[in-house]
C-alpha cells in the first residue's frame, strides 16, 4: 500500500476566514476554490488544505488532544524572517519556534547539546579534511620507505656478515 498527504481541513472563525486566506496565499499556496464561508489552497502535488470558517463554540487545549500544530516546511531561513515579519505586520506574535535563532540560545539540556552535537560537524569538517592529508601524506612517506628505504635495510642486512671493520676501515672477509 502507498499513500500520500491528500488534504486537512481547519475549522476557523468566521472573521478569521480572510486573515487566513492572505496569510496562506503569501505563502505561496494558491486558492482552487472559494466560496462565502471556505476556501482552499492546493500544494504542488495534488495537497490542499481547506479553511472553513466554521466552528463549535468549544475551547480547546494547546497540548489537549487533537491537532497541535501544522509545520510548513521553508527553503530557508530568510523565508522564516519574511513570514515572522508579514504576521508582526499583522499584530500576530511569532511563537517562539519561528524565531529559531533566539529560541536555539535559550535551550538547556538535551536540547542545547543536541544542537551542539549537529553544529560541532560542520565545525570538525576542518579537522576532518586534515586529518584525511596527513594520512595520505603519511602513506606516502610508507611507501618511499618501502620502496627506497627497505631495499637498503636488506642490503645491509644481507652483506654485514662479509664486512668486518678493523682499526676503523672497512675490510672485506
Amino acid at each position: 500500500m502507498q499513500t500520500r498527504f491528500g488534504h486537512i481541513q481547519f475549522n476557523v472563525q468566521p472573521a478569521n476566514l480572510s486573515f487566513y486566506k492572505e496569510l496562506i496565499t503569501f505563502l505561496g499556496w494558491p486558492v482552487i476554490m472559494e466560496g462565502d464561508d471556505f476556501f482552499g489552497v492546493g500544494g504542488p502535488t495534488g495537497d490542499s488544505l481547506w479553511f472553513i470558517g466554521y466552528v463549535k463554540p468549544v475551547s480547546n487545549d494547546y497540548d489537549g488532544p487533537g491537532m497541535n500544530h501544522i509545520a510548513l516546511a521553508a527553503a530557508s531561513q530568510a523565508d522564516v524572517d519574511a513570514v515572522v515579519a508579514y504576521l508582526a505586520d499583522r499584530g500576530v506574535p511569532a511563537l517562539e519556534e519561528m524565531a529559531s535563532r533566539e529560541w536555539l540560545a535559550r535551550q538547556s539540556g538535551w536540547r542545547a547539546r543536541a544542537n551542539a552535537a549537529q553544529a560541532n560537524c560542520f565545525e570538525a569538517i576542518p579537522f576532518y579534511i586534515g586529518a584525511v592529508i596527513i594520512q595520505g601524506l603519511l602513506i606516502m612517506v610508507g611507501f618511499i620507505f618501502c620502496c627506497i628505504g627497505a631495499p637498503i635495510v636488506a642490503f645491509f642486512t644481507v652483506f654485514t656478515p662479509f664486512f668486518a671493520v678493523e682499526g676503523g676501515r672497512l675490510v672485506v672477509e
